[in-house]
């Protein structure tokens, strides 16, 4: 029966909407699915009721289709009753004020306290290579620089005196506070490993002395990751670890 009404709607939008062959084709794939899913359900088409459109809909989400995608469905389904209730076969448009249901948002992952701490552990500063990342792992975490920003530091960044890393971001000046553990390791780094250095060199150099790229920051963390933390570790993970503990702070603050 729901296929007798699809055909005559289909009639309609030929003869007296015009339509090209291929957007009728949309409209009669659309509706052959939704009719397909209310009949699985044993709902007749011309009985369906607003939560009959919305499960429709909630199940084309479920199916991962794109929003673009539910949205054509959604409007060939109006279009679809609005005939109906034109042609005096339905009293009332299920659809009517019927939007598009959102996707909920991923939330960011983050690397829980314990997590964290395990992996700032991990390198051995008696090296060269891992006092240098310890330094990367403690300036990703505890300042939340994005990893472009980390690969772009140079020593001239550091200011020893008020223990902070100043950048320039959008054209404006940030200072970052940096912990005394952090400075005591980037001085202790400098001097036993970067003698003689200049201020204009970068902070992280790689076994050629050569600037750390972003994509060797993101291996150095996630060789340090592996076998401890069982989820992805990439220093995005880090800098939202960073911002959720902060923003955990803040509440607790608020809270006293």
């Amino acid at each position: 029966m729901g296929l007798n009404y699809i055909e005559k709607f289909l009639e309609y939008l030929k003869n007296e909407k015009k339509l090209s062959n291929n957007t009728m084709q949309a409209y009669l794939s659309d509706l052959k699915q939704y009719e397909h899913f209310l009949r699985n359900n044993n709902i007749e088409i011309t009985k369906a009721n607003n939560t009959n459109v919305l499960m429709y809909l909630l199940n084309l989400q479920k199916l991962e289709k794109s929003t673009a995608t539910i949205s054509r469905h959604l409007a060939s389904i109006r279009c679809f009753y609005e005939y109906l209730q034109r042609c005096g076969l339905i009293n009332e448009d299920p659809t009517f004020n019927l939007k598009v249901p959102r996707k909920k948002k991923k939330q960011p992952k983050i690397l829980e306290e314990h997590e964290i701490n395990a992996l700032l552990s991990l390198p051995d500063i008696k090296t060269e290579k891992g006092l240098r990342d310890k330094i990367i792992l403690q300036v990703a975490y505890f300042t939340g620089l994005r990893v472009s920003e980390l690969s772009e530091l140079s020593i001239k960044n550091i200011n020893f005196a008020d223990k902070t890393i100043v950048i320039n971001r959008n054209n404006t000046s940030v200072s970052l506070e940096l912990t005394n553990e952090t400075i005591d390791l980037i001085n202790n780094y400098l001097n036993l490993f970067r003698k003689d250095y200049d201020e204009n060199e970068p902070l992280f150099i790689n076994y050629l002395g050569e600037r750390i790229t972003r994509q060797g920051l993101w291996k150095i963390i996630r060789s340090y990751a592996n076998g401890i933390i069982d989820k992805p570790v990439t220093p995005q993970v880090i800098r939202n670890s960073f911002i959720a503990n902060l923003m955990k702070d803040e509440t607790n603050l608020q809270r006293l």
